[in-house]
């Protein structure tokens, strides 16, 4: 599945509402503003594919990061590690508890 097409105000058109109107709903019904849990959901499916092996460079462009350096950016500030760093604690961390 693809993402990197994707934009907030997509959501507007097909909501047929203002962006205003359209993250303030979001928000109350969410608990967040659109961006962050599109950021979210992005980092999410980021994991799940580094998980399976996928490259930084092809799932920057499948979750719709323009580089894998912009991925590394985002994933670093959020996670704390690079995408590349957390696969390996991961994976380690799998293997210590299987």
């Amino acid at each position: 599945m693809s993402v990197g097409s994707y934009r907030i105000v997509d959501s507007v058109a097909v909501g047929g509402m203002g962006i205003v109107l359209l993250a303030d709903h979001f928000h109350k019904v969410v608990g967040m503003i659109p961006g962050a849990y599109l950021s979210d959901w992005r980092l999410g499916l980021a994991k799940s594919k580094l998980l399976q092996g996928h490259s930084v460079q092809a799932i920057a462009l499948d979750v719709g990061y323009g580089s894998a350096s912009a991925l590394s950016r985002v994933f670093s500030s959020r996670f704390g590690m690079a995408p590349t760093e957390w696969r390996r604690s991961a994976q380690g961390n799998a293997s210590a508890a299987g």
